[in-house]
């Protein structure tokens, strides 16, 4: 299958997050589309790291790149994109169509993120070509709470998501209107035992002491509880 990852965002805990996505470790034909800064800073602000192309080529080989600087969003057409997230995923949209490829499984997901789906080579085998797949499939109109960093599926349903996504204006609330942008598709939701969350500082012992296919099959939930307490301990 051939398969594009387009991935974005902050780049200090890549190397551990990009450890966990098990879809890289199929025999699936896989592209990643990297949009990134050239500059990486602690969350403390004392420790800075310039970001190069090779740091990029040892997490995704095979990997188109865009590196700007951390204040390139200044330069934008007004209005600008108040998330990250929906910048890069009109960059990453334009990109991709530029790039005159073709893809039948498209995942979008942030690059200080884990990314494990269970059964990864079945699922892709069997995937609903018709659904957008997010980590909420319960999203309702009266709980319009959805991560925006990751979703998947099919190269049409995932296109048509980034070519319709609304104007910066209307992407205010970036959880909540997300979500209802999601709930106003003509596509199924749906979560498929998949897990991505966000990669903090204090939480990299504990991702390179823990075996997280096994600990995702035996409860995924688990895991976020422990995340979730380190965040709390942390405040971070």
């Amino acid at each position: 299958m051939k398969i594009a990852i387009l991935t974005y965002g902050e780049f200090r805990t890549a190397e551990y997050a990009v450890s966990t996505w098990n879809v890289l470790q199929t025999n699936h034909d896989i592209d990643v589309y990297v949009h990134t800064q050239t500059e990486s800073i602690s969350k403390n602000g004392l420790e800075k790291k310039t970001i190069i192309e090779n740091d990029i080529k040892k997490l995704f080989p095979k990997s188109f790149i865009w590196l700007e600087k951390r204040d390139e969003f200044e330069n934008d057409t007004l209005p600008r994109d108040i998330h990250m997230n929906f910048r890069s995923f009109r960059f990453l949209y334009d990109k991709l169509v530029k790039s005159n490829k073709t893809y039948d499984f498209i995942i979008v997901n942030r690059l200080d993120t884990t990314l494990i789906i269970s059964d990864v080579d079945v699922f892709l085998d069997n995937f609903n070509k018709n659904a957008i797949y997010t980590l909420r499939e319960e999203l309702n109109h009266n709980d319009t709470f959805l991560q925006d960093h990751f979703f998947m599926g099919s190269s049409n349903v995932v296109m048509y998501l980034l070519k319709n996504l609304p104007p910066s204006e209307k992407m205010i609330q970036s959880h909540q209107d997300f979500g209802k942008y999601i709930l106003s598709l003509n596509f199924k939701n749906l979560q498929s035992k998949c897990l991505s969350l966000h990669v903090r500082e204090n939480q990299i012992e504990f991702l390179k002491n823990t075996n997280l296919k096994e600990f995702f099959e035996i409860d995924h939930q688990s895991i976020l509880k422990e995340i979730t307490k380190l965040e709390t301990e942390n405040n971070r």
